[in-house]
């Protein structure tokens, strides 16, 4: 059985230590003000699609507390992201990228069953 491979190009932009002092002091993080981080919305069922579409550029930039070496982490703050959740047009987003995803998944299964019934019928 040959097996596919996919690929897809990545755009990489390597900073400086002093390019990202730079970034951060350009973009800090207000103090006592609450901030959602990419992982955060992406557990609160956005996108990184709908986050660039709907929220556009991040509101302050940190570096990972994981390991200096990781990519600058994008904040949002919390009161838009919340703001956003309720407008219309995030529900539809969302709405649509949930149909979107039920579909591709009922796609894969049903192709999963024919490939399993093939392989049956040939025994």
């Amino acid at each position: 059985m040959e097996e596919e491979t996919y690929s897809r190009p990545i755009r990489v932009r390597i900073f400086t230590c002093r390019e990202v002092d730079d970034l951060i002091r350009a973009n800090p993080p207000e103090p006592h003000v609450d901030y959602l981080c990419v992982a955060d919305l992406l557990r609160r069922d956005w996108t990184p699609s709908v986050i660039r579409y709907l929220l556009g550029e991040p509101d302050a930039l940190a570096v990972s507390t994981v390991c200096y070496n990781f990519p600058l982490v994008k904040l949002y703050r919390k009161n838009r992201v919340v703001a956003m959740e309720r407008e219309p047009e995030f529900n539809k987003s969302v709405k649509k990228l949930i149909t979107q995803r039920r579909k591709s998944l009922m796609e894969s299964i049903e192709q999963s069953v024919d490939i399993a019934r093939k392989g049956n019928e040939k025994d």
